[in-house]
């Protein structure tokens, strides 16, 4: 009887040992896999953070001129996507693409970069979203001067500015030089000249009325004798209007107009960053004119972050 009880005994000490034994392998079993789900959740966070992080060094001062250059390629060049190559892996053990893309979100002209970045086998996607184009030339005041152009931002105009003139891309330029220059209305085009000691005209050149010319004069005078129609970019020095010129697309003012009665006038933006007169100018804002010449006016691109969504 006493064998048949201890047998009993064992065989409970043995029960009740497996079953704690049972309960703490579950118990552990939960505890690793808690432990991992963290671990995963954290390894989801920090890519998360990784992907930001790769944004804000892509817009960073050190890669500005890069990104410009791309975002002027995607602008100008209608570029559809563009995969960018920072040329560095800024981040160990983090795989990542960048995709810049034109993106119609707040306004027309906006931009988005797409972070994809892998890490520990966790893909995630940021989105930095902003906008393309200078905010100078989206204000439809149509002036710029130090009335409307934050001073930090005037100076840095100032300064490409007083470099138009070496502008080379534009397809139909015209440089002049330290003379009196005359331009009139022909039977279908405008034509530039100068005036000889005897009164003879030295035509200069011609273009047709609907073609878009930068005319550069750093020096000089630019005299206009006809009611006078300009495309494009006028960049002259010192404008005597004996009678009105109107100006399709962008004038920078280098002097005070000489005019009595007649008017200048500027469909599309007029650039006074020296504050000159602007007397006898009228002032109409049209973007559509500054658009179609936008390649060639400085500083036209300049990115601004809207905010960062990670998806």
């Amino acid at each position: 009887m006493k064998n048949k009880l201890k047998g009993y005994t064992y065989i409970n000490v043995v029960l009740v040992i497996s079953i704690i034994i049972v309960i703490l392998f579950f118990m552990l079993e939960d505890s690793f896999s808690l432990i991992n789900t963290y671990k995963n959740e954290e390894d989801l966070i920090q890519g998360s953070y990784f992907g930001e992080s790769i944004l804000n060094i892509a817009m960073s001062k050190d890669n500005e001129e890069y990104i410009n250059k791309n975002l002027e390629d995607l602008y100008f060049n209608k570029k559809n996507k563009i995969i960018l190559d920072l040329d560095e892996n800024y981040l160990e053990n983090v795989e990542y693409k960048l995709e810049l893309q034109k993106a119609n979100i707040f306004t027309e002209n906006d931009f988005i970069i797409r972070a994809i970045s892998n890490y520990k086998s966790i893909e995630s996607i940021t989105t930095l979203k902003g906008s393309l184009i200078n905010k100078v030339y989206l204000e439809e005041v149509g002036i710029l001067n130090s009335s409307t152009v934050p001073r930090d931002e005037l100076e840095k105009l100032q300064e490409d500015y007083s470099l138009l003139s070496k502008e080379s891309n534009f397809k139909n330029i015209i440089n002049l030089k330290e003379d009196t220059y005359y331009i009139k209305k022909g039977k279908r085009d405008n034509i530039i000249y100068t005036l000889s000691e005897n009164d003879e005209e030295n035509i200069i050149c011609s273009f047709k009325w609907q073609d878009y010319v930068l005319i550069n004069q750093d020096a000089g005078d630019f005299v206009v004798l006809d009611n006078i129609k300009i495309n494009g970019i006028v960049n002259v020095n010192n404008i005597i209007l004996l009678e009105d010129l109107k100006v399709e697309g962008l004038l920078n003012l280098n002097q005070d107009i000489i005019t009595e009665e007649n008017n200048l006038m500027v469909n599309g933006i007029l650039v006074n960053l020296q504050d000159f007169s602007e007397n006898n100018i009228v002032v109409n804002y049209n973007f559509l004119n500054i658009d179609i010449i936008s390649e060639y006016i400085p500083r036209f691109i300049k990115p601004s972050v809207q905010c960062i969504i990670k998806d």
